[in-house]
């Protein structure tokens, strides 16, 4: 293996296990506490989750950690195989496992996620670090392709 795929998968482990304990911790810390952190705009308001996004397959918990440690299984094997190399590759995907990991270990211990970042100033459901990790390695992945699509597009351009 050359040695900046070795410094690419050190990278993506450095960040799923940072989000994979960011996100454990903030959840220990929050469990109880119901209060406006930034008013009008963010609250902690502690809930549990029995499902999925927006507790979609409320109540499937089986089901739910089968799909996401078959998903892990997926992205460890598509990086360990991918001949990818950006960092925003590897960020994006670590930010997912991060994320993933914290949800699964919610669904394993205690069967559900725990919940507790609500935004003030619209309505959407209550999240937590893990999602937003999640979230946002989604877009960087998108992100990701994106730019690779554009550059070969631009390769194609110059061939012809």
């Amino acid at each position: 293996m050359k040695i900046e795929k070795k410094i690419k998968l050190l990278i993506w482990t450095a960040i799923f296990l940072t989000c994979l304990i960011l996100d454990l911790i903030s959840k220990h810390f929050i469990i109880g506490i119901d209060s406006e952190f930034i008013p009008g705009f963010i609250s902690f308001i502690y809930q549990e989750n029995f499902g999925a996004a927006w507790s979609i397959f409320s109540g499937s918990t089986g089901f739910l950690i089968f799909i996401t440690v078959l998903a892990i299984a997926l992205i460890l094997i598509y990086t360990l195989f991918s001949k990818t190399t950006t960092t925003l590759f590897h960020v994006s995907l670590g930010l997912i496992v991060g994320g993933a990991l914290g949800n699964l270990f919610d669904r394993i211990v205690f069967g559900y996620v725990r919940d507790f970042i609500h935004l003030d100033f619209m309505d959407f459901p209550v999240f937590n670090l893990a999602d937003s990790f999640l979230t946002v390695g989604v877009v960087c992945l998108i992100i990701h392709y994106i730019i690779e699509a554009i550059k070969e597009a631009k390769s194609k351009k110059k061939e012809s």
